[in-house]
């Protein structure tokens, strides 16, 4: 089940995400931390590792997220990640917020690769 917040961004929390998984649905998911906090928690399995702070240069230099599928933004706990999807949104990507970010993910006992 999708959430809508005010500013229009869907979200989901990590069941859903969990569940979407689990169905090999189609999309990418993009989590935008910090190395350090890579290392320190893990990703989520086939996350593109690209830190929020590099992500407009990461485009400009060829990184293609317009693939006619969803983008999932993950970040800690869910703020830097809505940032991320408010401006995937405005370049007309498909862009999902994980509500709680892996801090929720971690909650509730969901697997991670550790890096």
């Amino acid at each position: 089940m999708f959430f809508k917040k005010d500013n229009g961004i869907k979200e989901i929390d990590s069941i859903e995400l969990n569940n979407m998984i689990k169905q090999e649905k189609d999309m990418i998911l993009l989590d935008v931390r910090r190395y350090e906090e890579w290392s320190q928690t893990g990703i989520i399995k086939n996350s593109l590792m690209v830190t929020n702070t590099n992500l407009i240069a990461e485009m400009q230099q060829g990184l293609n997220l317009k693939q006619d599928k969803p983008v999932i933004a993950i970040c800690r706990s869910g703020q830097r990640s809505m940032q991320v999807a408010k401006y995937l949104h405005a370049q007309g990507i498909e862009a999902i917020n994980l509500k709680g970010g892996i801090i929720d993910w971690l909650n509730n006992q969901f697997e991670v690769e550790q890096i």
